[in-house]
């Protein structure tokens, strides 16, 4: 139960992770370069599909990374 636990909280995490990374790749794009988002077409372009789904993305990489980790057993001699 613990790392079921443990591996939802790494997707959550790397979900808002993610999301927020892709937010931030607007904020960049736009305050930084200059870009000009007359209608807000890519604000919500940003906030309503790219950040989800780079969000999934980011929270499945951090939820498989957690399992595997949690459930590698210790090689006998590892280290040596």
């Amino acid at each position: 139960m613990r790392i079921l636990a443990l591996v939802v909280l790494a997707f959550v995490v790397g979900a808002v992770v993610g999301w927020g990374l892709a937010m931030g790749a607007y904020i960049v794009q736009t305050e930084l370069f200059g870009a000009h988002d007359q209608d807000g077409g890519g604000a919500m372009a940003y906030g309503l599909v790219i950040g989800p789904a780079v969000g999934l993305g980011l929270g499945i990489v951090f939820a498989v990374l957690t399992a595997l980790r949690l459930t590698s057993r210790p090689r006998s001699g590892a280290g040596r």
